[in-house]
């Protein structure tokens, strides 16, 4: 069954940003992929009008993360709109923007969120990707300076209160400006796995996501780190579950076909159950990985000061590993794979990432994606639809 939904892993893995037919019980009630299509409408606040019709989010969904270029410039180019042309071009119908404030270091509260996209380059690209047939989900980071994890950010007392402040003022502008342009989802933060993991911030966790609901009246959801999602509290709170997909696929530098396909089934498998556990549809909104021989053994990986031999092959065969695994589960309903650029000129001065770097596109693993997408098409295409059940019990707890 298929259902439409409507309304960056760990400490190393980073973008190189220049200027710096399963049986499910009835009980369950999940999105499914098999048959047909259905609305998932976003839990609201209050009763409204929503002001942006047909806010939804298409599964089984296949697309990517794009990144800025050139920070503070790469979502204001020209070039952006022939990236979003060819993500649609592969079949894509969703596109996750990425969106980043900066912290000095892991103490700091001081985060920088200034050269965030303004509300106007927002609707434009919200709009253009819409006309293309692609899906908005507004996906704001945290990078922290010096290569350290957000993931390790810990806060107590008044530095938390602190932090969740500085923080709110970061994501709820962002809000505001992904609810004026219409987008179809909203994640309220990306890898906060110590924060994440603290009781003491439950609150501050309710807190924030209230605050959101009053401001985006999308798909509301939060990005987990894959070794983060069973820990996380408040998904009963959120629209859907959100995952980093980067686990580990191989224990050996150079997995066979069937290690790979082996660890794709168990991490599909985990997704499945966490799915199953807080009945909620599940996405991949970051999977992927590099052009290199050992990519599937520590995805999340970013080599620093490494002039890697590029192996495309490698990443075509993870990657269809993946995609193998996600057409038989059905809970997860869909994949964005990590990561291509605002501009995807390989020969840009100096360029996006190394040529050993995630970005599928150009190389083997580009028909995997496509193939994938194809599929997810002709699965959206089916009959029969099964109505979720989550956002009813959301709402009946009002």
């Amino acid at each position: 069954m298929i259902a439409l939904l409507d309304p960056a892993s760990r400490h190393s893995r980073s973008i190189a940003v220049i200027s710096t037919a399963m049986a499910v019980p009835a009980r369950v009630l999940l999105p499914l992929v098999a048959l047909g299509c259905t609305p998932l409408e976003a839990r609201e606040q209050r009763p409204r009008r929503d002001a942006c019709q047909g806010r939804r989010l298409e599964v089984p969904a296949v697309g990517f993360n794009l990144a800025e270029e050139v920070e503070g410039a790469g979502f204001v180019s020209a070039a952006v709109h022939s990236t979003l042309r060819r993500v649609a071009d592969l079949g894509s119908n969703g596109v996750a923007l990425v969106v980043a404030a900066r912290l000095p270091d892991l103490g700091s509260n001081a985060l920088e969120h200034r050269l965030r996209p303004d509300r106007e380059t927002l609707r434009r690209l919200v709009e253009r990707a819409r006309q293309l047939g692609l899906r908005t989900l507004i996906v704001p980071h945290i990078w922290v300076e010096g290569g350290a994890w957000r993931g390790d950010i810990v806060r107590a007392g008044a530095s938390a209160d602190a932090f969740f402040a500085r923080y709110r003022d970061y994501v709820g502008p962002l809000a505001d400006d992904a609810e004026a342009a219409c987008a179809d989802a909203f994640s309220l933060g990306v890898e906060l796995k110590a924060l994440t993991a603290d009781p003491e911030q439950e609150r501050r966790f309710a807190s924030l996501i209230a605050d959101l609901r009053g401001r985006f009246h999308g798909l509301l959801t939060y990005s987990a780190n894959w070794d983060e999602a069973a820990q996380v509290r408040f998904w009963s709170q959120l629209d859907l579950i959100s995952v980093n997909g980067f686990f580990p696929l191989a224990t050996s530098a150079r997995p066979t076909a069937a290690e790979l396909a082996a660890g794709a089934v168990a991490m599909m498998g985990q997704l499945d159950r966490l799915a199953v556990r807080f009945d909620r549809p599940l996405l991949l909104i970051e999977a992927g990985y590099k052009a290199t021989t050992d990519n599937a053994r520590r995805p999340w990986e970013w080599p620093t000061g490494a002039a890697l031999p590029v192996d495309e092959q490698a990443q075509r065969r993870a990657y269809c590993a993946l995609a193998d695994a996600l057409r038989a589960t059905p809970r997860v309903v869909g994949a964005l794979f990590w990561l291509i650029p605002t501009g995807t000129d390989r020969a840009a001065a100096p360029p996006f990432e190394p040529a050993w770097g995630f970005s599928p596109l150009g190389r083997a693993a580009e028909a995997e994606v496509r193939a994938l997408a194809a599929w997810a098409r002709e699965q959206r295409r089916s009959g029969r639809a099964v109505a979720p059940r989550a956002n009813e019990q959301i709402r009946r707890r009002r």
